[in-house]
């Protein structure tokens, strides 16, 4: 099969190569954005956050998720020093939290909850509506 082009009565405008960078600028900037939060606290969580940075004269905790469990990854926490380079920025009622910018795919709209069980002990838990399989004993999921 050949194809030949057809001449056109249209023409296009000439533009210049600024001039088309902002017509497809402005046009992004018409997509509307995401509005989901990277990782929604709890009252619970924003307390207990609060006092182990205080406690640990820590700058904030990092959330991230690591290669573990039977189902695939898990929730990290632990005590930040500083931000890194990729990390994103939650505060939430002046408690400081940096999700680790490599496990955003993993975390984007989970809510972090702290449960408090007295005696029988204390807990951070993440709700993930991004979780497609959780493992039998809650630690790991799959997204």
């Amino acid at each position: 099969f050949f194809f030949r082009l057809a001449p056109t009565s249209c023409a296009l405008p000439a533009m210049s190569l600024s001039a088309i960078v902002r017509t497809a600028g402005n046009a992004a900037r018409r997509i509307p954005k995401s509005k989901k939060a990277v990782l929604n606290v709890t009252k619970a969580a924003t307390d207990q956050v609060k006092r182990i940075m205080a406690e640990n004269q820590a700058e904030a905790i990092r959330v991230g998720v690591n290669r573990h469990g039977c189902t695939g990854v898990s929730f990290t926490i632990d005590l930040a020093k500083d931000k890194q380079p990729m990390d994103e920025v939650v505060i939430a009622d002046g408690a400081k939290i940096y999700v680790d910018g490599k496990s955003l795919f993993a975390i984007l709209g989970s809510t972090l909850d702290f449960e408090d069980h007295g005696d029988l002990g204390s807990q951070f838990v993440f709700d993930n509506p991004l979780a497609t399989a959780k493992c039998g004993c809650g630690k790991s999921f799959a997204v």
